[in-house]
């Protein structure tokens, strides 16, 4: 990346401008698709860490804190959009605070048992500081899972500069499966195991993407008028399993035995 945004420009994109986009809001704050998604990755975290301290960088709007058991999980979490914080906690009470990820408080180093990263990595300037800060934050033998989308997933190779998790403005860094390996190796991390992750859509938010991954003219147009037709049935919800997001698990060394 030639021209990084800096940190207040990040600040100011995801507290006024990300999630009020046209379509965004069929995305970010659609409680039954996302927290469908949470459930499917608390899951996958619970084969390996079944509870603890759990840390959320990047919580977003809260599902996937909502979704854990608060007598199995001691869980927090942060994001830097003060408006996805007040949400979280207004519709889920859950226990969060806005703060940049680069201001992770040094007295909750080496604290906790699991941090998460959910679609998160692609969107920090520079993900090998925001790894080494994930990785700061865990007890020797924590787990650090992250999901992101892969670019050398069979779909993004078909779809190429159609593929829609291609977005400059919002995706700074596109990772393969293997460079996100190597990119935790580089943290210290162990790659444990990986696995491709689906997700429901809104059929609103199917629409507004079709629109903006395929600039035809009249194909946006079309799109817009048809999520208008569609009003009824623009929040149902649409299965879309192309294996594009990986899931990662990597594991910070236990301390040696003196």
């Amino acid at each position: 990346m030639t021209n990084p945004p800096r940190s207040a420009e990040l600040k100011d994109l995801y507290s006024n401008t990300v999630f009020t986009l046209p379509g965004n809001d069929q995305y970010y704050e659609d409680d039954p698709t996302n927290l469908a998604a949470a459930r499917a990755r608390r899951r996958w975290v619970e084969r390996s860490v079944s509870s603890g301290r759990l840390l959320d960088i990047g919580c977003g709007c809260g599902h996937f804190l909502a979704v854990l058991n608060s007598r199995r999980w001691s869980a927090q979490g942060i994001d830097i959009s003060p408006l996805a914080v007040r949400r979280a906690r207004q519709r889920f009470n859950v226990r969060c605070e806005a703060r940049p990820f680069a201001e992770l408080p040094d007295s909750w180093r080496g604290c906790f048992d699991a941090v998460t990263m959910w679609d998160v990595i692609e969107h920090v300037p520079d993900p090998f500081a925001a790894l080494s800060g994930a990785a700061s934050m865990l007890r020797p033998g924590g787990s650090l899972f992250l999901s992101t989308p892969d670019i050398s997933a069979i779909a993004a190779r078909m779809l190429g500069k159609r593929w829609h998790y291609i977005d400059p403005m919002q995706h700074l860094c596109l990772f393969s499966r293997d460079s996100l390996i190597q990119l935790c190796a580089r943290t210290g991390l162990r790659a444990a195991r990986s696995r491709s992750f689906g997700r429901s859509y809104t059929l609103g938010y199917l629409l507004y993407r079709v629109g903006y991954c395929f600039p035809i003219p009249g194909l946006r147009a079309a799109a817009s008028a048809s999520a208008r037709v569609l009003r009824s049935m623009r929040d149902l919800s649409v299965p879309i399993m192309l294996g594009d997001i990986v899931g990662l698990e990597a594991v910070k060394p236990a301390r040696e035995v003196t």
